[in-house]
């Protein structure tokens, strides 16, 4: 017993401690869609049904929390488009069944797709977390790529394709 309580102190002394990312951060807080600081939302009646998730989810009232926006998915996005691009990734996933699947459990919403996962509060005031999946055989998890996180309608447009 005591040679393992050793052992487990010789671990933690040996593990190396969490270093600050590389890429630069937003403070802590929440952040509106333009990407000005925001108050901390007000607790509204948690909403169950995935339909009104979705619509919900999408509207300006709903702000970003720091935890998502930097996040190491955005970490080659400046600062000050981190808003926007969370915003696409919002848009398109909660846009359509199609896009991601949303879990709902008693303390968050998880809407899940296009390897991100994000997680929402059950009033869907905020968005908290946006995580890449953890790398398989790559050493550095996926990166965000505007190009990827376009509508359809609109990617057709910059194309040429439609009016």
């Amino acid at each position: 017993m005591l040679q393992q309580q050793k052992r487990a102190a010789a671990r933690r002394e040996a593990a190396p401690e969490p270093s600050e990312p590389a890429w630069p951060l937003l403070p802590v807080g929440y952040y509106h869609r333009d990407g000005t600081p925001a108050p901390q939302p007000v607790r509204r009646r948690p909403i169950t049904d995935e339909a009104r998730i979705r619509r919900v989810g999408r509207l300006p009232h709903v702000v970003f929390h720091s935890d998502a926006l930097n996040s190491p998915f955005f970490r080659e996005v400046p600062v000050e488009g981190r808003c926007e691009a969370l915003q696409r990734v919002l848009e398109l996933l909660l846009r359509a069944p199609s896009k991601g699947t949303v879990a709902i459990g008693p303390a968050a919403v998880t809407v899940t797709g296009k390897k991100v996962t994000m997680t929402l509060t059950t009033d869907r005031t905020v968005v908290r977390t946006l995580n890449p999946p953890e790398p398989g055989n790559r050493k550095d998890p996926p990166q965000y790529r505007a190009k990827n996180w376009v509508k359809a309608r609109e990617l057709s447009r910059q194309n040429g394709l439609a009016p």
